[in-house]
């Protein structure tokens, strides 16, 4: 049996039901003369790990982006409640490839046995100014069934 899967702007596709979701969305804001950074955003669905709550899956995509990148400053990490659902927001600045990026990133807990990721990229110095924009796409985000 299939199940639609997949929806975008231009196609959507059908995967078996039993198939697992590990869907991953990117969106990008056009080029911009005046950073070497688009604002993104990525969307991220996986399932939690065996034997891993919230507060540890977070602690492990943390020490995967202490490898990844350099100099590393949280400016904030709590928990919150995200579309009536557990979650964790964290705040930071990093270093990767020679370019400051502040980051925003939700972890969202769904079903108990799923993760929803949403993070939110900018170069450091513009971040600020596209939070209107990253707040409207947080807003709109819902559950679907």
């Amino acid at each position: 049996m299939m199940q639609t899967g997949i929806f975008t702007r231009s196609f959507s596709i059908d995967v078996p039901v039993e198939w697992v979701d590990k869907s991953m969305q990117i969106w990008s804001a056009p080029p911009s003369a005046d950073s070497q950074v688009a604002p993104n955003i990525v969307v991220m669905r996986e399932e939690m790990p065996e034997g891993k709550d919230l507060s540890s899956f977070v602690s492990m995509q943390m020490k995967e982006l202490l490898n990844k990148g350099e100099d590393l400053e949280i400016e904030y990490q709590k928990e919150v409640t995200f579309k009536n659902v557990p979650a964790k927001e964290i705040l930071f600045t990093w270093k990767a490839s020679n370019q400051r990026l502040k980051q925003k990133q939700l972890f969202i807990l769904q079903d108990n046995d799923q993760i929803v990721s949403m993070v939110f990229t900018a170069a450091a110095e513009d971040f600020e100014k596209h939070l209107p924009v990253f707040s409207n796409i947080e807003n709109s985000f819902s559950w679907i069934n």
